[in-house]
């Protein structure tokens, strides 16, 4: 079961009200973190998962807390959890498929236009984090949106080494279903 304080963050961020995908982002925020916390991925990655998009994101504009709120969201989820939640929003996402399997990968700030160095264990949380961010939007998928069956697809093709097994199988059959 989720800490309550959690949920209380999320509240905090008016994450219910903000509309996102199908639902409201709070729903997929909590969709995503259930898929991670499934996959056997440990809490700091799950928790980076649950608040993957509150900085907002290259395709998610909304920003639900600012940037310089970090610290704030940090002493509540954690270091870790919220540094890859602010990597998720604030990085170009193709750059963790691109950077994946590199001695000193570095991922875009489209923010700050700058490179930000980081580890291959951080790439790795971030490409199951995407993973899990559209398998929770598979409604999305299946209802046949080109751009996002290529970009799962792409996923598939250059992270599959780098996701854990459920996640690479949930990703899989996701792609199968929006081919029938």
């Amino acid at each position: 079961m989720l800490p309550q304080k959690y949920l209380n963050l999320l509240d905090e961020l008016d994450t219910d009200s903000q509309q996102h995908s199908l639902g409201t982002l709070r729903e997929h925020l909590l969709g995503t973190y259930q898929l991670l916390i499934e996959w056997g991925n440990p809490e700091y990655l799950a928790l980076g998962g649950l608040f993957h998009s509150i900085y907002g994101t290259q395709k998610f504009s909304v920003q639900s807390i600012s940037l310089d709120q970090r610290p704030y969201v940090a002493r509540i989820i954690g270091e870790e959890a919220e540094n890859l939640a602010y990597l998720f929003g604030v990085t170009e996402r193709q750059g963790f498929l691109y950077e994946a399997g590199k001695q000193e990968p570095r991922l875009w700030n489209f923010i700050d236009h700058q490179l930000i160095p980081t580890t291959l264990k951080t790439i790795k949380d971030l490409i199951e984090i995407e993973v899990a961010n559209a398998v929770d939007q598979q409604a999305l998928c299946v209802a046949a949106n080109p751009q996002m069956i290529a970009h799962c697809q792409h996923v598939l093709a250059r992270g599959a080494y780098y996701m854990s097994s459920d996640a690479r199988t949930a990703l899989a059959q996701m792609i199968e279903e929006t081919q029938v």
